[in-house]
């Protein structure tokens, strides 16, 4: 079992107000930058408002 990564919690003036832990099966996984590139893509593509065959 991996440990709990433990991150700083910052208020909007940048002052730490405390610190949370997060699970390490969610946050420390490896980065998959293609697939995150076609996910960001594929949303902004459904987000289109398709007008291609109006007239």
């Amino acid at each position: 079992m991996t440990e709990a990564l433990t991150v700083d919690v910052v208020d909007s003036a940048g002052k730490k107000t405390g610190s949370v832990e997060l699970p390490a099966e969610v946050f420390d996984a490896p980065l998959n930058i293609p697939l995150m590139h076609q996910v960001v893509v594929g949303q902004l593509a459904a987000a289109r408002q398709g007008t291609h065959a109006t007239k």
